[in-house]
Formats: C-alpha cells, structure tokens, sequence
C-alpha cells in the first residue's frame, strides 16, 4: 500500500469527507493542511477516490450545503457568508449554476415552514 493510501485510510468512507469539507471552509489548501498532506497529495488521492479535482468537488459540496442551509429558512447573505462566500452575488451565481434557479427561487420553493408543536401545552387565551 502507497504511503498516501495509508495516510488517507481514515478518508475511505465518503462520511468522513465531508466533515472535513466544512472544517477546512471547502478550500483544498486548508483540507490537505488538516489532513497533514500537501495540497498535491490530496489533489491526487481525491482524483483516484472521486474521478474530479479535489476543489471541484469541496465547490459542489458547498454548494449542495447551501441548498440544506435555505431549506431552514436562512437568509441568501447569512448562507453565503456562513459558507465563506466574499460576495453574495458570487454566491447566487453558483448556486443558480448547480440547481437551475436562484437561492431566492430555491427558498420560495423548498424552505420548510415550521409548524407549532401539536403536542405542547396551550395557553388559555
């Protein structure tokens, strides 16, 4: 076994990326420093295991978190800048890339309205 498969054992299952693309604020520079690799490692190990750049696929992951943050209502600035987008309009323009539509269409379609909770006690009006 490679010296790189055997410092990337931990990053076999998919479930492990993707904790590490949000520490590393899905830059590839700051994903191969956390996993004490160089950029290049990294890079190549993530062609092998995805068949895409490494920053292609921490950019589609961005974006497809994106997608969840406005599901829950979150304003299109607040989710762009919790995702590390400078300019909101940077922001729209990947996003509208991905999925067709604008963050502001995608949160008029699909944010989730939150109900009251049936079960909790009512006060007496």
């Amino acid at each position: 076994m490679s010296r790189l498969r055997q410092d990337l054992n931990p990053l076999r299952d998919v479930s492990e990326w993707l904790p590490l693309a949000r520490r590393a604020r899905f830059k590839a520079s700051l994903a191969a420093r956390l996993c004490d690799l160089s950029k290049r490692q990294l890079q190549r190990y993530c062609q092998q295991r995805f068949g895409r750049p490494l920053q292609d696929w921490l950019d589609e992951q961005r974006i497809v978190a994106a997608g969840y943050l406005l599901q829950e209502k979150k304003s299109v600035k607040n989710v762009a800048f919790e995702l590390g987008f400078k300019q909101a309009s940077h922001f729209s323009r990947q996003f509208k890339r991905h999925y067709g539509i604008t963050p502001s269409e995608f949160l008029d379609r699909f944010a989730v309205v939150k109900t009251p909770d049936k079960s909790s006690p009512r006060r007496p009006g």
